[in-house]
């Protein structure tokens, strides 16, 4: 049976409208009151394994522009071009790149995918292992 709770629903639109990257972690608004969180904190708050780091770096070894780019859409690309979010073929990295243009690096128009934003759909991809 569906149980709505109208509270936890706002609660959750307030979270992801004010989280922010600042400093060394994130800050966010709840109950009109600010919180900040230093990445090694908020991990531990999302109950990540602290036996487990993540390294950034470690994540983003092997990246490849092109491959990467040609896994996610089927396209097999040479040279310059301009990725579009609409082109990634997996719903959760294009859902994940909408949330980080929105968020993380915000802009008039969010459908190019930039490429730090590529190496960043890499680490989570090659980190939680998306099958693509």
């Amino acid at each position: 049976m569906p149980v709505e709770e109208y509270g936890s629903h706002l609660l959750t639109i307030q979270f992801l409208c004010t989280l922010r990257e600042v400093d060394d972690g994130v800050s966010f608004w709840l109950f009109e009151k600010e919180y900040y969180y230093s990445w090694k904190n908020f991990s531990h708050h999302l109950s990540f394994n602290k036996h487990l780091p993540i390294s950034f770096e470690q994540a983003c070894r092997g990246f490849n522009h092109h491959e990467f780019w040609g896994l996610i859409s089927g396209q097999v690309v040479y040279g310059k071009f301009a990725p579009q979010r609409n082109e990634i073929q997996n719903p959760t990295l294009r859902l994940m790149h909408t949330w980080m243009t929105i968020t993380l690096f915000p802009r008039d128009d969010d459908r190019p995918v930039r490429n730090d934003e590529l190496i960043l759909l890499y680490a989570m991809a090659n980190k939680i292992q998306v099958s693509l």
